[in-house]
């Protein structure tokens, strides 16, 4: 799905999406993509998909810090993080939401139009 362009002032955007992929300011990602600010990568996770500290080592020590992540992924809100992940994000003073994909990636785009500290972790809906 291509998503409608807005001004994002210098930070990346999400333009389209796939059931296996993301387009992130021009720029194509196959798999799980992790986006924020000037910043976008794919990431692997192991055979459990469950996100670590190393994942997100890029984002937490983010200037500006981040103020909320958005996670989104097939299942919603019922894709699991793990206690010690709530904790340290909590730690940092990192809310998250989790949604599914498509919203995640609207979400995003509209947080980043509205100058705020967004991060975004993208599941596509295949793997």
């Amino acid at each position: 799905m291509e998503l409608r362009e807005l001004n994002q002032g210098g930070n990346k955007l999400i333009d389209s999406y796939d059931k296996n992929s993301f387009i992130i300011s021009g720029e194509r990602i196959e798999g799980i993509a992790i986006i924020f600010y000037n910043f976008s990568k794919k990431i692997i996770l192991d055979s459990e998909n469950e996100i670590k500290k190393n994942h997100l080592d890029e984002l937490i020590s983010a200037k500006p810090e981040i103020d909320i992540i958005i996670i989104g992924h097939v299942q919603g809100l019922e894709f699991k993080l793990t206690t010690y992940i709530i904790q340290l994000l909590k730690s940092k003073n990192i809310k998250t939401e989790k949604m599914i994909t498509s919203s995640a990636c609207r979400t995003y785009n509209l947080l980043v139009s509205e100058n705020r500290k967004v991060a975004c972790i993208l599941f596509p809906d295949e793997l």
